[in-house]
């Protein structure tokens, strides 16, 4: 009899890889940040002067649309949809990489909830945790 982890298929065994015996959680503390309107905005009016640089009229209308009301607060509720948190980096992270998948296939469709829930779980199991690094010359390194 073959072991648990192997399975047959046409008369050859291969080795499946073990799901790990308990899946890393992230500690609440290093995976929330507090959203700070002040420097989202900062954060915006930076993306918005490097974008006059290329497109004046569509920097413009980008300008107008951020300065309505607040872009994040208007998507906290459809994210909460597929259990993301605005104050989460590991969620925050999940959406950037969500939007960026989308953006190179040059698609504006949501995925199917069961892949942004994949996404985010895949996310926040990363172990992310900014508190553990520090910024330099040479990239992220452990503190």
């Amino acid at each position: 009899m073959a072991p648990r982890w192997t399975r047959q298929r046409k008369n050859r065994s291969r080795k499946i890889a073990r799901p790990p015996k308990r899946a890393h959680r992230l500690r609440r503390c290093a995976s929330l940040n507090k959203p700070s309107l002040d420097r989202r905005r900062a954060n915006f009016a930076r993306f918005i002067a490097k974008a006059h640089a290329q497109d004046p009229q569509g920097a413009a209308s980008l300008e107008k649309e951020l300065g309505a009301s607040d872009l994040i607060a208007r998507a906290e509720p459809e994210l909460a949809q597929y259990g993301l948190r605005i104050d989460n980096v590991a969620d925050a992270y999940a959406i950037w990489w969500l939007n960026a998948w989308l953006a190179v296939r040059q698609r504006t469709d949501t995925p199917p909830a069961r892949q942004i829930t994949a996404v985010r779980q895949g996310a926040r199991a990363s172990g992310l945790d900014l508190g553990a690094i520090n910024l330099t010359d040479k990239g992220f390194v452990p503190r």
